[in-house]
């Protein structure tokens, strides 16, 4: 009888775990940010009221086992607002809820995507990846900003030497050259030659919303050396809740970093500030690559009605480090090790690196954006940037031995020695004029100076044409004026310095060739670059179908001063 009774409940324990897993409903969804629409990975989804949940799969997919009822799901993922949906399930096997979208925290990050000309990563025909800034924060560190594409198909970053900013980036075999850098959809790279100077963005990672790279040749509003892909760095905008944090980082080799960041919210008249500052500090990885600088973002926003948003920022990093320009080779790596760099050496008891980059380039921008109607959209943006700044280098004088054949036994520069040979130096020289003079100095310490300033104005018009057409359309306007110099910066041990004008056309004709401490030696010019462009797409998306053309007319005008 017993044996009986235990059977009995053993099948209706059976039947009722059968007809609870009967009930059982497979919910799936697709979750994606409104704002490119690209899918998001890691969302945490959670079923209120319990401890119950799962998360979205790198391709933004999630599936979640539910019984009948009515049920809250919560969505929550680092940039993004939180989301609440109600999920009604009543015994069908399956339950797709389609797509879900995912606002961003931050207030006019759609209209921002309209200059930028971000594309939909499974949607617009370019090869494109996205980097957020949670992936940014977790696994970037201490690098530069560059080495967290490393995780994108076909992209090589690495450091040049090993101070820091101081980095190259490469798209699908093409240098920097024929990459664009893009902020926020205006570009960044240098106007006369392309290049990318990642040491002038070193604050930029904490201030950096997403950074989308498309490889190979894509549509943009800027007519830019964009061959081999374009790198663009969308910036955190306003937040639209208040709050704030305090952060602290400290590497195993001393780098230190305090990051605050305060933002006050939508407040009731439809203004909003954030603010981002840190500072940072170390002796760097590599030695004699100390760095020192502050960074700082600022985003104030300012909505007039549903129509119009005014939004400026400002951002820069003034900033100071060591640099290590020479590759070692594998005997130097294996008698000094890894950190080894022979571009310093000890002078008066303090470290003297031959090479070092001091610069501050701000970063101000003014956009208005009017919704016209529900399906038109203009948005114009006007920039401002001014560069100061430069790099310690050295200048040798008439075909002698420069610093880096003066060596120590430690592998160090030996700068007593060259001090020694530019005090004894009795050596006469014959001026232009005919003068003779002796005391100078063979070798000097210089400062490279390189300032510049560009502005300009980018205006972008987007139209939805029925359910498939889109028409994006506008103009980009530039001015550049840079100016070079370099000047003497240390004498070691000479009373002058001689300029033989070698680098001049006309060579000396008659000027001072005399030169001391702060002096102008070698270079002394500039340029005027000047720009405009007009530009024109038009998009098809019907379905899996999606295709577009487009088209740029520019002119540049250039003239050194």
């Amino acid at each position: 009888m017993k044996n009986f009774t235990a059977f009995a409940i053993s099948i209706l324990l059976f039947l009722a775990f059968m007809n609870h897993s009967v009930a059982q409903t497979l919910v799936s969804g697709l979750v994606r940010d409104s704002i490119p629409g690209d899918p998001l990975a890691g969302v945490n989804i959670r079923l209120l009221g319990s401890t119950f949940g799962t998360s979205t799969d790198n391709n933004g997919f999630f599936r979640l086992m539910l019984g009948q009822g009515v049920h809250r799901i919560k969505l929550t993922n680092v940039g993004s607002l939180p989301r609440e949906i109600t999920v009604t399930v009543t015994g069908e096997t399956e339950l797709s809820l389609g797509t879900i979208y995912m606002q961003s925290s931050a207030i006019g990050l759609a209209e921002v995507n309209i200059i930028a000309s971000e594309a939909v990563d499974r949607r617009t025909p370019v090869s494109v990846s996205t980097i957020r800034a949670d992936v940014i924060e977790s696994r970037l560190g201490d690098q530069p900003l560059p080495e967290i594409m490393n995780t994108v198909p076909g992209v090589y970053a690495t450091r040049t030497g090993g101070g820091s900013g101081d980095a190259n980036v490469n798209i699908r075999g093409f240098k920097q050259e024929n990459v664009a850098l893009l902020l926020n959809g205006v570009p960044i790279g240098s106007v006369e030659n392309g290049l990318v100077y990642w040491n002038n963005w070193l604050g930029l990672a904490d201030a950096t919303n997403h950074i989308q790279v498309q490889r190979g040749l894509n549509p943009s509003h800027a007519a830019v050396n964009a061959i081999g892909g374009t790198i663009n760095i969308i910036t955190k905008t306003t937040a639209v809740e208040p709050g704030g944090s305090l952060k602290y980082s400290l590497t195993d080799y001393g780098n230190q970093k305090t990051t605050l960041m305060l933002s006050s919210g939508k407040l009731d008249n439809n203004m909003a500030v954030t603010f981002l500052g840190s500072r940072f500090s170390g002796p760097g990885y590599v030695d004699a690559t100390y760095n020192s600088g502050w960074a700082y973002f600022l985003s104030l926003t300012k909505s007039f009605n549903r129509d119009h948003m005014i939004v400026f920022t400002v951002l820069g990093n003034p900033e100071k480090h060591g640099q290590r320009n020479f590759r070692l080779s594998q005997e130097e790596v294996d008698r000094y090790g890894l950190k080894y760099n022979k571009d310093w050496g000890s002078y008066n008891g303090r470290i003297n690196n031959a090479s070092e980059n001091f610069y501050h380039k701000p970063h101000l921008s003014l956009n208005h954006y009017w919704n016209i109607s529900h399906k038109s959209l203009l948005a114009t943006s006007y920039y401002l940037s001014y560069g100061s700044g430069g790099g310690k280098w050295t200048d040798t004088f008439a075909g002698n031995p420069w610093i880096f054949s003066y060596y120590n036994p430690s592998g160090q520069i030996d700068w007593d020695r060259i001090y020694r040979n530019n005090y004894n130096n009795e050596a006469i020289y014959t001026l232009a004029d005919g003068t003779d003079t002796t005391g100078y100095s063979l070798n000097i310490q210089t400062n490279f100076l390189a300032s510049h300033i560009w502005t300009g104005l980018l205006s972008t018009y987007k139209l939805e044409l029925g359910d498939n057409f889109t028409v994006t359309a506008g103009l980009h306007g530039r001015l550049f004026k840079s100016k070079l110099q370099q000047k003497v910066r240390d004498l070691l041990g000479g009373s002058f310095y001689i300029d033989d004008y070698a680098f001049a056309i006309d060579g000396v004709a008659g000027r001072n060739q005399i030169k001391h401490t702060g002096d102008i030696v070698k270079i002394d010019n500039g340029a005027i670059v000047n720009y405009a462009g007009l530009f024109g797409q038009l998009e098809f998306l019907r379905g899996n179908t999606n295709a577009f053309l487009s088209g740029t007319f520019s002119g540049n005008w250039y003239r050194r001063e």
